[in-house]
């Protein structure tokens, strides 16, 4: 099994697939789910994201439903091209041997699941009521999640995308909001009239100045990510645009911290005489799950049975398990060990790939077995 992992890994390194642009690999594994007999769909998500393709929904022959169903899910887009990568394996384990970000981050899931997918035939063709779920565009927000009708007898997910070593799974999450102020002010000849000029970086400065940037508390961080506007030297800039970033562990606390934003904003921009505007977009909503839940449970056992230590964690980052729970979907992003995602350094030990593999096929087993 070993070298069979290492080999697809590999294949599908070679592969480029960037958000919105994941045809590659969609074709790949979509080739690779139908010869081993999965029905594959391909959703229409691809038009709402701007891209070249959809998510790929493959279900076994004898999927049922009327009974209920498990998702197991990776995404298939990376955040840099990694075809250009010259993957190897050295010392047991899987790195590039030219700087170039190996996208294992997360090649690696699809690699475990398309062979837990083969080991589902071979074992459970009967009763393993199991689909596999590939997705688009996650790196950019969990685009394809967003876009994804999860049939409703599916009743939990588990998504292989976490960096963390096998053993470790993400119990809750920060939910993240993307913010946009907008300054107004008024351009005058900053050398004749300043004095009929309203400058709108001098505005923005002083709301940044007022807000509590970094981690503002052990589970709220706001971060100011990029300013742009002004023009000629000789002018009074008119307009200003900050973009940025709340990660927080409860939507009340992000709401919070946009409301206290916009506040401030008002306050400066009414003494002043300029105008302000807050638009958000969210990126990722938080979630916990409980430790009674089914899901929790099941993905608990299956590590102890296989020889590992769960270690459940609160985690910053968000995934498609974001997405899915949002939706109601009960899921976990289990530990894959793919390591320093999105670097020329990312490596995955073979062990943890292998690891992997081993828990999603614990996983088949369980659900199959469970009277659910």
């Amino acid at each position: 099994m070993k070298d069979s992992l290492v080999e697809t890994l590999f294949n599908l390194i070679k592969l480029d697939g960037q958000s919105r642009a994941e045809r590659p690999v969609a074709d790949f594994i979509g080739q690779k789910m139908k010869a081993l007999g999965y029905r594959v769909e391909e959703d229409l998500s691809a038009n709402s994201v701007d891209g070249n393709t959809g998510n790929l929904l493959c279900f076994p022959p004898h999927f049922r439903a009327d009974r209920p169903a498990m998702m197991l899910a990776a995404h298939m887009d990376t955040v840099r091209p990694a075809w250009q990568a010259q993957p190897v394996v050295q010392d047991n384990v899987i790195r590039s041997d030219n700087n170039h970000a190996i996208g294992v981050d997360n090649r690696a899931g699809c690699t475990v699941l398309s062979h837990a997918a083969d080991y589902l035939l071979r074992q459970h063709a009967q009763e393993a009521n199991i689909m596999f779920v590939f997705t688009v565009c996650e790196e950019i927000g969990s685009k394809g999640a967003k876009e994804l009708a999860v049939p409703a007898n599916v009743i939990m997910g588990t998504v292989f995308d976490c960096s963390a070593r096998p053993g470790t799974f993400i119990q809750s999450t920060f939910g993240a909001k993307q913010f946009t102020l907008e300054i107004h002010g008024k351009s005058a000849h900053a050398g004749v009239d300043p004095e009929k000029g309203i400058n709108a970086i001098l505005l923005a400065s002083n709301i940044i100045a007022g807000l509590p940037v970094g981690r503002v508390s052990p589970d709220l961080t706001c971060n100011v990510a990029k300013i742009s506007g002004g023009g000629p030297i000789n002018v009074v800039p008119d307009y200003v645009r900050v973009d940025g970033e709340i990660r927080g562990s409860d939507r009340e606390q992000i709401s919070s911290m946009l409301q206290r934003m916009k506040e401030l904003g008002d306050k400066v921009c009414q003494i002043s005489g300029g105008m302000f505007s807050l638009s958000t977009e969210s990126h990722f909503s938080p979630y916990r799950i409980d430790e009674n839940s089914q899901i929790f449970q099941l993905v608990f056992r299956v590590l102890s049975s296989s020889g590992l230590t769960p270690n459940p964690i609160h985690y910053p980052g968000g995934s498609d398990a974001n997405v899915f729970n949002e939706k109601g979907l009960p899921s976990i992003n289990v530990g894959i060990g793919a390591q320093r995602p999105h670097s020329g350094g990312e490596f995955i030990f073979v062990e943890d790939l292998i690891a992997s593999y081993n828990i999603a096929t614990k996983l088949v087993d369980e659900f199959s077995a469970a009277n659910w």
